[in-house]
């Protein structure tokens, strides 16, 4: 039986994507992706390419969820799985995939109507050791 390993990535909504960023390097200690893309960022906290997606919008809320399964294997038999529970899912394309960093994607909701997105096989940049957006320790 195929199992969820961790919450690898969430999709957040915000106003003012400038005041966010500021926020997420200034006083969490994020680390900015900029991929150069109008009304989104990315937030890094280890070697994967990115933990967190600031989207640009109104909603000021949570977008989507990314939970990740182990491999291919686990992601074929998460597929059964959820089509042997009768949950309706839809297999992401190779554009939404790499929109989102990872080798594939399914694209679900959860009970409540949240969209949810299993993967596998996140981009891990082991060459580009993770850089606080801020002195972590030490005075300032």
């Amino acid at each position: 039986m195929a199992q969820l390993t961790e919450l690898g990535y969430m999709g957040i909504g915000v106003k003012d994507l400038a005041a966010w960023k500021e926020f997420a390097t200034e006083v969490v200690g994020l680390e900015l992706v900029d991929e150069g893309e109008r009304g989104r960022c990315y937030l890094r906290m280890d070697y994967w390419h990115h933990r967190l997606i600031l989207h640009e919008d109104r909603s000021d809320d949570v977008l989507y969820l990314g939970w990740r399964v182990a491999g291919g294997e686990e992601f074929a038999e998460m597929q059964q799985q959820l089509s042997a529970a009768g949950i309706r899912f839809r297999v992401g394309s190779e554009q939404e995939a790499a929109e989102r960093r990872v080798l594939e994607i399914l694209k679900l909701e959860d009970p409540d109507g949240h969209p949810t997105e299993i993967f596998h096989g996140p981009e891990v940049q082991f060459a580009k050791p993770f850089h606080p957006g801020r002195r972590m320790h030490g005075r300032v």
